[in-house]
């Protein structure tokens, strides 16, 4: 991912959102589907050995390894540290502790009324390399890093009208949820999660 954001104004909105913890023991694809409940999901997580993107449609998963093998690790419980499945209306986050693996969900349109805003974050990758069953191989020219995102992206999105100026079109849409500050009254931010992967014109 790109530490790069888009900053326009923000706008402050308010949700009902509620956080539940899930139990888990051992993270396989498996537990994932069966969190997902039928629903489509993207999902991003962090390994020992890489970055991992993948997506469940239909009640199956898809993994960027399974396309990309030589881009991107195989799903594996040693190597694996965190994972985020996510949607435009909840989120499941899973990580390793020292006593073992936690989750929890969280989801929008129940619970608690809270403020948030959205924020576009910019994704690595300039140049279109490959499209493989819904995934989208790119790189960026300048730094050689490559990685495969769940989502099919048209070349056209890389380039403006000059074919060597080279442009970032992916976005992680991040929500943050907000809480005021018993000291100061400042509202800030308490807790993120992550909403959709997508490409801009």
């Amino acid at each position: 991912m790109s530490n790069q954001t888009i900053t326009p104004v923000r706008e402050i909105k308010q949700v009902t959102r509620a956080i539940a913890p899930l139990p888990v023991d051992t993270p396989t694809t498996d537990w994932l589907v069966k969190q997902a409940d039928g629903a489509d999901w993207q999902l991003l997580a962090f390994a020992d050995d890489g970055l991992i993107w993948g997506k469940i449609e239909k009640g199956i998963i898809f993994l960027s390894g399974e396309q990309f093998p030589d881009i991107s690790p195989a799903w594996r419980t040693e190597t694996l540290q965190e994972a985020r499945l996510f949607n435009t209306d909840a989120q499941i986050h899973l990580w390793r502790t020292d006593d073992g693996w936690q989750a929890n969900r969280i989801t929008d349109g129940t619970g608690k009324t809270v403020a948030y805003y959205d924020e576009s974050q910019i994704l690595w990758g300039n140049v279109h390399q490959n499209e493989k069953e819904g995934f989208t191989l790119v790189s960026d020219g300048s730094l050689g890093f490559r990685h495969a995102v769940p989502i099919s992206v048209d070349k056209s999105k890389f380039s403006r009208e000059n074919a060597k100026n080279k442009r970032r079109p992916l976005r992680l849409k991040v929500r943050h949820y907000l809480t005021q500050d018993d000291d100061t009254g400042v509202m800030i931010v308490a807790l993120s999660r992550l909403v959709e992967v997508e490409a801009i014109e």
